[in-house]
């Protein structure tokens, strides 16, 4: 494999071109699970979010010792992408809301 810059990979994807024979597996395998040059997502409720801040945020708290190391992170990742309150809550304590409560 050339040389290639992450803007091309990145380009591609977004335009929703093939872009995974351009990356290692282990790098495609990431991308699809990080959806890092994903667009925003609308909930049916109009909030807008932001898939891969939304797991940088994730990563953030647990570096910083916020999160329990027990907690399984796939599966936070996916209730903070989810329209449900539980979704709504945790992406407000991402957000540094103080009246919302931790994750469990």
């Amino acid at each position: 494999m050339g040389a290639l810059s992450s803007t091309t990979v990145r380009e591609a994807a977004r335009a929703g071109q093939p872009w995974q024979a351009l990356v290692p597996v282990e790098t495609a395998v990431f991308l699809r699970a990080a959806l890092p040059y994903s667009a925003p997502v609308y909930l049916p409720d109009g909030e807008e979010i932001d898939v891969y801040g939304l797991r940088l945020a994730l990563i953030d708290a647990a570096a910083a010792g916020r999160l329990d190391p027990g907690a399984d992170f796939a599966a936070l990742c996916h209730q903070a992408r989810a329209s449900t309150l539980e979704g709504k809550r945790l992406r407000a304590w991402l957000a540094g809301d103080a009246r919302a409560d931790a994750p469990a």
